[in-house]
């Protein structure tokens, strides 16, 4: 018999994420893409021309997700609460497809409808 066979992903290079400074961009030979904090490139050791084998590279990931739920949870904790008003104007815009615009009561994107009152 031939001994099990594991794929292995090879790193093409590391970049500091443009958006957010606390990200960087692993890029995969296969063209995938990977966003990790500095604290799993230390901890897993990654640098380029680095060979990850599956189990390797799903740790990763897996370590990559919970930090951003953390990181998401730590955000949406300070960030600024939301009125009751704005939580009922944002619901209708995302159901209803209404924009609220500066100082228009409501506006219709998809029927081109800007301004005034309703009917």
């Amino acid at each position: 018999m031939y001994p099990p066979t594991t794929s292995t992903m090879r790193i093409d290079r590391i970049e500091p994420s443009r958006r957010r400074k606390d990200r960087g961009l692993v890029f995969l030979e296969g063209g995938d893409l990977l966003r990790v904090t500095e604290q799993e490139l230390l901890v897993f050791g990654l640098r380029p021309g680095l060979e990850l084998p599956e189990q390797l590279l799903a740790q990763v990931e897996q370590s990559a997700k919970r930090s951003e739920m953390k990181a998401r949870g730590a955000r949406l904790t300070g960030s600024r609460m939301l009125s009751k008003k704005q939580v009922t104007q944002q619901r209708r815009v995302e159901e209803e497809g209404f924009r609220i615009v500066n100082s228009c009561p409501w506006r219709r994107v998809e029927d081109g409808i800007q301004g005034g009152s309703p009917g």
